[in-house]
């Protein structure tokens, strides 16, 4: 089963109502722009596996509050899937059934798989374009729960969220803060021993990983074994 582009764009603007869309089990894919403009307010994968969520999906929805996918199996972000959505927090969790106003849970293992890729092509080389799966969302905080464990920050992760000033619990696992992760956000302060989480392996800043962070004032790194350099 598939939701086609646009399917319920614009769906119910002009009325006072709101829906709710619950997805079936034998759900792939949903298509870009398919929720975009639209009065939806509330949001469920339910069983439905390996889902790709086109891009734009979710733009405009400003009656969608909160939404929780931690227990969803997604494959893969279109650009601006969240763009002027009323989300101000972004929460990587294990599998968490609280939900609170404003909150975007995605489940962890997110972030071992390679379903930023699309926010490449968008990008540009010195991350100027309008790429990125959160690209003009209102984010201002992205938390990280306890135990989730990664070696690498994914390439583009955070692109373009240019609402984005603090980063909580990054993971101490991380060892490479891939390129253009934070590009164009408006982090003011990289310090991974006091405003950011204790990152003893952090070993490499990739290419254009804080790419056009005109806020960012101090980068403060402690790991003695730390090198600064571009990805090949």
């Amino acid at each position: 089963t598939t939701i086609g582009d646009s399917a319920f764009e614009n769906a119910f603007v002009n009325s006072a109502n709101s829906f709710s869309f619950t997805a079936p089990s034998s759900l792939v894919s949903i298509g870009n722009n398919a929720f975009k403009n639209s009065s939806l307010k509330s949001f469920s994968l339910g069983n439905a596996s390996k889902v790709t969520i086109g891009s734009n999906v979710f733009d405009g929805c400003t009656n969608l509050t909160s939404l929780n996918l931690s227990n969803s199996t997604i494959s893969a972000f279109g650009n601006n899937a969240f763009q002027n959505t009323a989300f101000t927090k972004l929460v990587f969790s294990n599998g968490t059934t609280n939900n609170n106003e404003g909150e975007l849970i995605l489940p962890a293992y997110l972030l071992n798989n390679q379903v930023w890729a699309g926010a490449a092509a968008g990008l540009g080389l010195l991350g100027t374009a309008n790429g990125g799966v959160f690209n003009s969302s209102k984010i201002e905080i992205v938390t990280f729960e306890d135990g989730i464990t990664i070696d690498k920050l994914p390439d583009f992760i955070f692109a373009n969220m240019t609402n984005l000033k603090t980063i909580e619990n990054l993971p101490k696992s991380i060892k490479i803060l891939g390129k253009y992760a934070f590009a164009n956000t408006a982090i003011t302060d990289f310090d991974d021993k006091n405003g950011w989480s204790a990152l003893d392996n952090l070993l490499l800043i990739s290419e254009g990983t804080f790419a056009n962070c005109s806020s960012l004032t101090r980068v403060a790194i402690q790991n003695p074994n730390f090198m600064a350099a571009y990805d090949s």
